[in-house]
């Protein structure tokens, strides 16, 4: 082949890679055409219309970001990442429309495309931001209002998403994660809420409360040892922070650790000596640990602090009845002549007496327990009070099963 015929074969060859190349970018400009028509239809009102435009450029846009010339073109991400998140806006927000998964994968391929783009150079880096602003605040939104009226996991679907559109543009969107871990936990979705919530704690975002929901979301979510992690390091950093003390106590009570549960009690208790309830749940530990005389003494404290909190009355009466029939079983299985029989039976009646005080207090308020009456019947029985026990037999046995 002479020079010249390779000369031209070149020159024709060079001219058909440029041909092959403009044809893909006009598919950009296609598609970029048929998105400003669609979004002139959709501010018209013409949403079907504005769908079947951006179908439209969707199709030039795939054909651009498949071809080898255009398929890491700043302006073709930009372009694919706006429309897609478009025709997600036009599913997401269509009241005739009950299915709406189909927008979910328009939205991960659209914060996929942006966040290809916007690295690329400055050409496009504004209309990429534009973008992601516009959507994380329609996102946020269509979050607060189905925040608003209870729709507490499509709220936090919305806070998700406006998170991710965030992350397109190198954003951590703080509150977003943190009221998606809120909404889900509304929804009790606890499973969702704890990553949302420890995402949160990682950026350090409204500490120390994201910790303690986040811990409450993986305790939720019987996941303790997320839950024990979180809020071990948490109270690293705020080691009075009560409700983070709280969180402590309740993690380790549904672990079944009443021990640890016992020192967080009192560490709570020092913090805040005024709380009924820390009293009142120290004294069920105790209760479970065995620790008799120290179970009375924290609900009683309780009731100094509260003497109307009937579930105080009603546990104090029934540890004391427990623990006086526990006395009163052992002295019955002691060998004749025991020495410790009268002393068990002589305890075991005082602390019957001493049940009784917690438990009548407790009637007066719910005077139908008819489960109360009957042990009343039977501690005044047992202390050989005949008149007060025939009381609450008639009383109990007024009452319909």
């Amino acid at each position: 082949m002479n020079t010249l015929v390779k000369n031209i074969c070149l020159g024709f060859g060079a001219m058909v890679i440029t041909t092959g190349a403009f044809a893909q970018k006009s598919k950009i400009t296609d598609a970029a055409l048929s998105r400003r028509t669609a979004l002139e239809e959709k501010a018209d009102g013409k949403n079907e219309r504005a769908m079947e435009l951006l179908l439209k450029a969707k199709e030039s846009i795939d054909a651009a970001a498949a071809h080898v010339d255009t398929k890491n073109n700043q302006k073709m991400f930009y372009y694919k990442g706006d429309i897609y998140a478009q025709l997600a806006m036009l599913i997401v927000t269509d009241p005739k429309k009950t299915d709406k998964s189909e927008a979910s994968g328009y939205i991960e391929e659209s914060i996929a495309a942006l966040t290809s783009g916007f690295p690329l150079g400055k050409k496009y880096k504004s209309q990429i931001t534009e973008t992601v602003a516009n959507n994380r605040g329609t996102y946020n939104q269509l979050a607060i209002m189905a925040y608003d009226n209870g729709m507490y996991e499509g709220a936090a679907k919305a806070y998700e998403t406006q998170a991710k559109f965030a992350s397109c543009i190198d954003m951590i969107d703080s509150n977003a994660y943190y009221m998606a871990g809120a909404s889900y936990y509304g929804a009790s979705k606890f499973e969702l809420a704890g990553p949302l919530f420890e995402k949160a704690v990682e950026i350090n975002y409204n500490m120390p409360k994201s910790a303690e929901f986040a811990s409450s979301s993986y305790r939720s979510a019987k996941q303790y040892d997320k839950a024990k992690a979180i809020i071990s390091k948490a109270r690293q950093e705020f080691p009075t922070h009560k409700g983070l003390l709280l969180e402590s106590v309740n993690t380790s009570i549904d672990m079944g650790d009443s021990e640890g549960a016992e020192t967080a009690l009192n560490e709570a208790i020092a913090k805040d000596p005024n709380n009924k309830l820390l009293y009142y749940n120290i004294g069920y530990i105790y209760i479970d640990l065995k620790k008799n005389e120290k179970a009375e003494e924290a609900l009683q404290k309780a009731l100094e602090i509260d003497p109307s909190y009937s579930d105080a009355q009603y546990q104090l009466g029934a540890h004391l009845v427990g623990w006086a029939g526990d006395l009163q079983t052992a002295a019955k299985q002691t060998k004749e002549g025991d020495e410790n029989y009268k002393i068990w039976m002589d305890q075991s009646t005082e602390i019957f007496k001493r049940a009784i005080i917690p438990l009548e207090n407790y009637i007066e308020a719910n005077p139908n327990e008819k489960a109360v009456l009957n042990i009343l019947f039977q501690i005044y029985r047992s202390i050989d009070n005949s008149e007060k026990a025939l009381e609450y037999k008639r009383r109990a046995d007024a009452i319909a099963d």
